[in-house]
């Protein structure tokens, strides 16, 4: 039986490997979007602690600079948070494209599979024909020997 081989396996190769560095640019870019994700996180909770701090601070007689310090920090940080909003949706843009991208590499690979799959069972139902024709011949030859023995013409 002779081996199967596959006209175009070097093209299913290149294919997978493409597949392989876009499913890296993917998980480079959750990583990013992550990395996003917890900074903005982290700005939050910083200004949700210094808003407690301002009210704390409003409710026991403060001084001018102290609520203008309180002010200004807050102030930065909802700049900041909202830079950093900014910056996360790019950045799920950037994941987006780059699972999209992803998905159109998966498919090209995923054709060629497909049509190794098809000319694999085609080369399968062929060599499958090929052996049952051997199989009919040897079984002729016999019955013609056995026919010949027993001085019985065919």
């Amino acid at each position: 039986m002779a081996k199967f081989k596959f006209r175009w396996e070097s093209i299913l190769r290149f294919r997978q490997r493409i597949e392989d560095h876009k499913k890296l640019a993917v998980a480079k870019a959750n990583h990013a979007r992550l990395s996003s994700l917890k900074t903005l996180e982290e700005t939050s909770s910083r200004l949700e602690s210094a808003t407690k701090s301002g009210s704390e601070l409003a409710a026991a007689a403060p001084k001018l600079d102290d609520l203008k310090q309180i002010y200004q920090y807050r102030l930065a940080l909802t700049q900041q948070q909202a830079e950093q909003n900014f910056d996360l949706e790019a950045k799920q843009v950037d994941l987006d494209a780059a699972v999209s991208v992803l998905v159109k590499a998966r498919k090209d690979r995923r054709v060629i599979e497909i049509l190794k799959e098809k000319q694999f069972d085609k080369w399968k139902i062929e060599e499958e024909r090929k052996e049952q024709a051997e199989l009919d011949e040897i079984s002729v030859n016999i019955f013609v020997r056995n026919q010949a023995g027993l001085g019985i013409k065919v």
